[in-house]
Order: structure tokens, then sequence, then C-alpha cells
């Protein structure tokens, strides 16, 4: 996501449950562009509680190409999709993922997001000199 650019964050309605996220520029070409992004889930009720969270990347003429970091039980929660990242509960009766323990229970994810921008062709400087 390049400055500038939306972002709606809908954090629900549970004062006990946070979302910490940091988006941090790697680096910065004239055609791309890459930000680390770290995600801290974290829970003080008493309970467990399960989540969700779902990031559209919305870049105008920008392809983008998402890289899973951390843990391999945190890249096995986070589903790249066709316009970002989607991390589910995928909890079962074995299985907390997606689950957050009580009491101070933590998640934390972090990806990389690889944006490029077209290059104007030859063709279109030159038909811009011309004019």
């Amino acid at each position: 996501m390049a400055i500038g650019d939306k972002y709606t964050l809908s954090s629900g309605e549970d004062p006990d449950v946070s979302l910490n996220r940091q988006v941090k520029l790697i680096s910065k070409e004239r055609h791309s562009g890459v930000y680390a992004v770290h995600l801290t889930f974290k829970n003080v009720k008493s309970t467990p509680v399960k989540f969700d969270y779902k990031e559209i990347v919305e870049s105008k003429n920008a392809q983008f190409k998402i890289i899973l970091k951390g843990s391999d039980d945190q890249r096995a929660q986070i589903q790249v999709t066709t316009n970002g990242v989607q991390i589910e509960n995928k909890n079962n009766t074995t299985d907390h993922r997606g689950m957050l323990v009580a009491n101070g229970g933590e998640q934390i994810f972090e990806y990389e997001i690889h944006f490029s921008y077209p290059t104007p062709s030859n063709t279109y400087r030159k038909r811009r000199r011309e004019e």
C-alpha cells in the first residue's frame, strides 16, 4: 500500500481484543517498492476468541506479490488471495489456529508486499517528445 492509498479497518466491537499493524518501507525504486507488514493480535479476555483478518491491496496500475514470513505455523494460517491476504479461523477440535488464547494470548503474522509499477514504453516516450 503506497502513501496516500486508502485503507479501511474494521476491528469489531470488543475492546479486549486488539490488533497492532505496523508497516515499514523496506525499499523503493522508481518502478517498484517493498513493504514489510507485521500484525500482532492480542486477547486479554478470560476466554479464547476466534479471529479473522482480511487485507485488500488496492493500487492503481501496480502489480503486487506477497511473500509470507515467520514460522511454518504462522505461514500456514495466511492465505494469499488475488487481491491481498486473509487469515481465517481454521479451528477444529484439535487445531487451535485462528484462536487467540485467553489472558494475554497473542498471534503474530508477518509478510512482505512487493509492488511493481509499469514502465512507460519507448513508443509512448517518443510520442510525448514529438508533441
